[in-house]
């Protein structure tokens, strides 16, 4: 049995470039649920939507300090460097 087959190779749009946060700064004694930064994405095309989360693996031991909401990255503690 022969059969003939087209395929199309589609040219998939640039990946994202950087990702960077607005805010480096954690000030000590501040409220929990205070903005820490936002997240901005560096993209080739302007169409293309980013999701924002925190994940496990090498470095997380402390995620559960943070909550990640939309783009912005907001404290769920009191910093107490103590």
């Amino acid at each position: 049995l022969e059969k003939s087959f087209t395929i199309q190779v589609i040219n998939l749009p640039d990946v994202p470039t950087s990702l960077t946060l607005s805010g480096n700064v954690w000030e000590e004694q501040r409220p929990a649920g205070q903005l820490i930064g936002a997240f901005q994405t560096a993209d080739p095309n302007p169409l293309d939507q980013h999701r924002y989360e925190l994940i496990s693996g090498e470095g997380s031991n402390d995620n559960w300090a943070f909550q990640i909401q939309g783009n912005q990255l907001v404290s769920q503690i009191i910093a107490d460097y103590l």
